[in-house]
């Protein structure tokens, strides 16, 4: 049977597993990105590679940002702004000597969610991660929808406010992110950032603080606004909600019950979690791999 590599890219740690061609995982690691240094991440890229790679059939990456993957070229790198204007796929096949595809993150966990996850009997699906930013993926069709410049589902740009002055600030990569959320909780508890995980802020929610139920019930109602706003230019039948936020067990219902106030009711819109949660990564490039990559 055969096996491959598979890279995660993120921020904070970069995954890497052996898969085989059924979306087994064979072996699974991870190591630091160090705050999004590209340098570091290529280095290690290559080590692994040199390590794992005897055997396996080619390296599929997972990566953020704007990416042709036909080409492998990345205009923008999002966190990784060493890989602005750089051509992943060619400088690895060079190094590596060995077949390379590269993908969006969130296109990746659209792949993973439609070849083994929740997605599987599903033609039209859309994907939307919450974490460090807010990213996501359309899956219409039966196909994955990039866009005319590969920047489609890019859902953490819309600008959600009344007045939007300035419209980064405006945009749910800067409001709706667990960040930005621990950043305001800091601010209302007037306690330092780095004293405040997401973990903290939903346990304060669920016991019943008064700034937690604030900033929690300001948080799912954007969500429940951007959710509403793209059932109704795309249409989906069912939305998947992945990163760290997904792991809260209450998520869906809580945020069925905003969705309800928008007329959305499950007969309409099929709302769930990802069943990939930090491995989708390189399940999904994985799959991207083995379907785009002719030996």
């Amino acid at each position: 049977m055969d096996h491959y590599l598979a890279i995660d890219i993120g921020g904070t740690e970069t995954k890497y597993g052996i898969l085989n061609e059924l979306g087994d995982i064979v072996e699974f690691g991870k190591f630091s990105s160090q705050n999004a240094d590209g340098s570091i991440v290529l280095e290690g890229i290559k080590e692994i590679a040199h390590e794992k790679y005897n055997g396996v059939k080619g390296l599929a990456i997972s990566a953020p940002g704007f990416i042709d993957a036909a080409s492998g070229y990345i205009e923008n790198g999002g966190a990784f702004r060493d890989f602005d204007n750089f051509n992943m796929k060619s400088y690895l096949e060079n190094e590596l000597s060995m077949p390379v595809t590269i993908e969006n993150d969130v296109n990746c966990v659209a792949y993973a969610e439609k070849w083994l996850g929740n997605a599987q009997e599903n033609t039209d699906f859309v994907c939307i991660t919450i974490g460090t930013g807010v990213g996501g993926a359309l899956f219409l069709n039966n196909q994955l929808y990039r866009g005319a410049s590969n920047r489609a589902g890019e859902f953490g740009h819309m600008v959600h406010r009344n007045k939007a002055e300035n419209t980064r600030k405006s945009s749910y990569n800067y409001t709706s992110t667990m960040r930005a959320l621990c950043m305001q909780f800091a601010t209302a508890k007037k306690i330092p950032l780095h004293e405040v995980s997401g973990e903290l802020l939903f346990q304060s929610f669920d016991d019943g603080d008064q700034d937690a139920k604030a900033i929690v019930s300001d948080f799912y109602e954007s969500i429940a606004k951007m959710i509403y706003n793209i059932f109704n230019a795309i249409n989906p039948g069912k939305l998947l909600i992945g990163g760290g936020i997904s792991s809260r067990p209450s998520l869906v219902s809580e945020l069925k019950s905003q969705l309800r106030k928008y007329g959305l009711h499950n007969d309409l819109l099929e709302v769930d979690t990802c069943h990939f949660k930090n491995q989708a990564g390189i399940v999904g490039a994985t799959y991207h791999h083995v379907q785009n990559t002719d030996f």
